[in-house]
């Protein structure tokens, strides 16, 4: 009976392999989360730069950015057209 007691008490005690397992995976997704997310703050700050060198050495270069991201009828790559299903 105290075996009985004492093999529960450690199950509840100690995590299963399949909880261990899952706070693993969390865990590496929390790394891969925030390694993205430091990337992506490179990556801003380099964009960032960019426009700043690009707008001391061409004054109208935020002008002809703006016109063409507010565009419509063309896509990202300046052609015509979109994407169709």
């Amino acid at each position: 009976m105290i075996e009985k007691k004492d093999a529960w008490m450690k199950s509840i005690a100690e995590p299963s392999q399949g909880e261990a397992t899952t706070r693993e995976a969390n865990e590496d997704l929390k790394n891969q989360i925030n390694e993205l997310k430091e990337q992506l703050k490179h990556s801003n700050e380099k964009r960032d730069r960019m426009s700043d060198f690009l707008l001391t050495k061409f004054p109208d270069f935020e002008s002809i950015i703006s016109k063409s991201v507010n565009d419509d009828d063309t896509g990202s790559d300046g052609l015509s057209g979109g994407i169709e299903d």
